[in-house]
């Protein structure tokens, strides 16, 4: 969640596995209110403090922003892939779904509420 207008530092877009994932690609799409870019970071490290945060690099990056996509990615059930995408400002109040697909396979869709400001 958070307010129309105001700028997160850290924002982030995580998905947790409920299976092992051995080399899966894993597909974030962020519609069209958030957009990732090359100097955005992400980690599949599941603990904190978190220190193996990783670039995205514009090579992950399709969609104009909209889409980040990683390969071979590995986790154990309950481990995570998070995705930082730094200084982030929030769009107008509304819902706002973002999709997470693993191997092609049927995805998971999660909806983040942006409140009107204040």
């Amino acid at each position: 969640m958070g307010t129309a207008g105001t700028v997160r530092t850290y924002f982030y877009v995580e998905y947790t596995s409920h299976t092992n994932l051995t080399n899966a690609t894993i597909k974030f799409e962020l519609g069209d209110a958030f957009l990732a870019d090359g100097s955005d970071y992400f980690t599949t490290e599941s603990t904190y403090p978190i220190l193996n945060w990783r670039p995205l690099g514009n090579e992950k990056i399709s969609d104009g922003g909209k889409t980040v996509t990683l390969e071979n990615v590995n986790l154990a059930s309950g481990e995570w892939v998070k995705i930082d995408l730094g200084n982030t400002t929030m769009p107008a109040a509304g819902d706002y779904e973002i999709k997470v697909t693993i191997d092609a396979n049927p995805s998971y869709t999660t909806t983040l509420t942006i409140l009107p400001a204040p």
